[in-house]
């Protein structure tokens, strides 16, 4: 049986749709069984799945601005240029709801520090995943924030937070986190390296069409 979604950009569209505080592009009915691709849920670390916009989603979203980031920023191979990470996202501690509803959402871009080892409390997955720290000092939110509601989030890179950015890259996909409130350090998250989890869900998609 199909299953109603809805495309919502209100963290960074300033106008919200008619009578609501969201702003809803396009509204996305699919049937889980037959139009979603499914990775191994049996391999720990590979519970992804998704599926492919139709032609009027996709339409609804140009029109609204919203672009598919281009393959040059995640097929490179020059990330080490790239050092300074940024996850994006909008963590569930930082929605407002009334009476059930989302009235609003506030969008959080937080700088993470890669680690040079596996974080440890982490299980061990069979495709390597990378870690990094979560740096709350910067962000203007006061203090460390649940990071729950980001997964799925993506990982940008950039040369420099002190330098127009003209370029950046894909580092990854953000798949769990560590958190502690009052740990003012060592809230850690794990994710998948882009380019390899795009080339997977690209191949995914070839071998349901075939």
């Amino acid at each position: 049986m199909p299953r109603d979604w809805a495309i919502d950009d209100s963290t960074v569209n300033p106008n919200p749709h008619p009578g609501t505080h969201m702003k809803v592009l396009y509204n996305i009915a699919f049937a889980p069984e037959e139009d979603v691709i499914y990775f191994d849920d049996d391999v720990k670390g590979m519970d992804y799945a998704a599926f492919k916009l139709n032609p009027l989603a996709v339409e609804a979203m140009q029109r609204e601005g919203i672009r598919p980031i281009p393959e040059a920023i995640w097929s490179q191979t020059d990330l080490e240029d790239f050092p300074y990470w940024l996850l994006v996202g909008t963590p569930s501690e930082l929605v407002e709801s009334a009476n059930g509803q989302s009235v609003a959402k506030r969008h959080a871009t937080i700088h993470v520090i890669r680690r040079g080892s596996p974080a440890p409390n982490f299980d061990l997955t069979p495709y390597p995943r990378l870690y990094a720290e979560v740096d709350f000092d910067s962000t203007d939110h006061n203090g460390p924030f649940n990071l729950v509601g980001m997964s799925g989030g993506p990982i940008f890179g950039i040369k420099s937070p002190l330098e127009q950015i003209e370029d950046y890259r894909l580092i990854g996909v953000q798949s769990s986190q560590q958190w502690e409130r009052v740990k003012p350090a060592g809230n850690v998250i794990a994710f998948c390296t882009a380019q390899p989890f795009i080339k997977a869900l690209k191949q995914a998609w070839l071998n349901s069409q075939a």
